[in-house]
């Protein structure tokens, strides 16, 4: 069979203890057809095959992630990533240099936060967060993703400084005063925070609800998060990511995934999950998931787990 693809010049891993090394490898009907040196594999080519030079880099099998937040790490890509900072100091001198850089912002959104990153056993407060910036909304988000640090601001705008009613196994710790802490923990204490980022809160809401936003995205709301999850996507090809088990997701999600492949920009296949939280009636099972399933059966954009 004539070869669709064939990658040459690369210092192929086949996994395969015959032979474990080699320079060139031939595609046809998706499927490694030919492995070997690079002088072989060019002369099974075509003149229709597309011939791709590895330039002595690395070849091997894509990797699949089983554990994915696709649409929460795009837009994280984005926002001032804190991961290696430690101090107060260290931490307000970055967060004021990206506050200025992003003025249209209404709450500065910061991502990986150590949760050690004033001292051990010290937990950042509001109070630690208005010293770095006192009248804008400030907020941080923990590496893990169960947890949200905001300011005093931040608290007010997202209607949380008084406290409030949380889903079961969610938390707003309250301060000694009697107001929040600035401690947020899990999605149902966390998510109207989330709401005031860039993307509204559609970045997480396959994790906050399971479900579609509400009210629906508009067509520029559309385009915007589409354009985020393609730059998410770059970044999971760049680290030889084929493919991505996404672990929040929803309609929404995969008709974007969906969009994208259309457009030539879905560089991953993705498993879409039907996202059922524990506060979820067991009859959304029934209503929802069989039509998400049959909708989304394609090679690239599928929906076939709980």
């Amino acid at each position: 069979m004539t070869p669709d693809i064939i990658i040459f010049n690369g210092a192929l891993m086949t996994f395969d203890a015959e032979q474990p090394q080699a320079q060139a490898l031939a595609i046809a009907g998706g499927v490694i057809t030919a492995v070997g040196s690079t002088d072989d594999i060019r002369d099974l080519a075509a003149p229709e095959t597309r011939l791709i030079d590895a330039k002595g880099g690395t070849v091997l099998p894509g990797f699949i992630d089983s554990h994915v937040h696709l649409f929460g790490g795009s837009v994280e890509l984005s926002c001032l990533n804190l991961y290696g900072l430690h101090g107060l100091e260290n931490m307000a001198e970055a967060i004021r240099h990206y506050a200025a850089a992003n003025v249209e912002d209404q709450l500065v959104f910061c991502v990986m936060c150590d949760y050690g990153i004033l001292g051990t056993g010290k937990t950042p407060t509001r109070h630690d967060l208005d010293y770095i910036l006192p009248a804008r909304p400030l907020a941080m988000f923990a590496p893990d993703h169960h947890t949200v640090w905001a300011n005093t601001a931040a608290l007010e705008l997202a209607g949380l400084l008084q406290g409030g009613t949380v889903d079961a196994g969610s938390l707003i710790v309250m301060g000694e005063d009697g107001l929040a802490s600035g401690e947020l923990l899990e999605p149902g204490a966390y998510s109207p925070v989330l709401a005031l980022t860039r993307h509204g809160g559609r970045e997480m809401m396959g994790l906050t609800t399971g479900k579609d936003p509400v009210p629906a995205p508009s067509e520029a709301e559309r385009e915007m998060d589409k354009d985020v999850i393609a730059q998410g996507l770059i970044h999971c090809a760049e680290q030889g990511i084929t493919g991505l088990h996404l672990m929040d997701g929803n309609v929404y999600q995969a008709e974007l995934l969906s969009e994208l492949e259309a457009e030539g920009r879905l560089l991953c296949r993705c498993e879409v999950p039907f996202h059922f939280k524990g506060t979820d009636p067991i009859e959304r099972i029934a209503a929802e998931a069989p039509a998400m399933r049959a909708r989304f059966q394609g090679d690239m954009v599928r929906s076939a787990h709980l």
